[in-house]
């Protein structure tokens, strides 16, 4: 999303104009592109991290997402199928 689009969001009525929340949205696909690029896909990523660390997937989340610290990453986790 470039900086027009999200300008564009930005003066939308219908659109929540939280600029932090929407340029989350936008880093958080960076890092999931990121993480196909890696590992092939974001899905195998997720799937073959140990089920014995997930603290760890927590602390990769908070530091490579955005906006994913507290509970919104555990939330995404368990909306993917991963039990927390």
């Amino acid at each position: 999303m470039s900086d027009e689009d999200l300008d564009a969001l930005l003066k939308d009525s219908r659109v929540i104009r939280h600029a932090q929340k929407l340029l989350a949205v936008r880093d958080n696909a960076i890092f999931f592109q990121d993480l196909k690029q890696e590992h092939g896909s974001a899905a195998r990523f997720f799937a073959e991290w140990p089920d014995r660390d997930f603290a760890g997937l927590l602390t990769l989340m908070r530091k490579r997402g955005a906006r994913l610290g507290g509970t919104t990453a555990m939330y995404g986790l368990r909306f993917m199928g991963r039990d927390g």
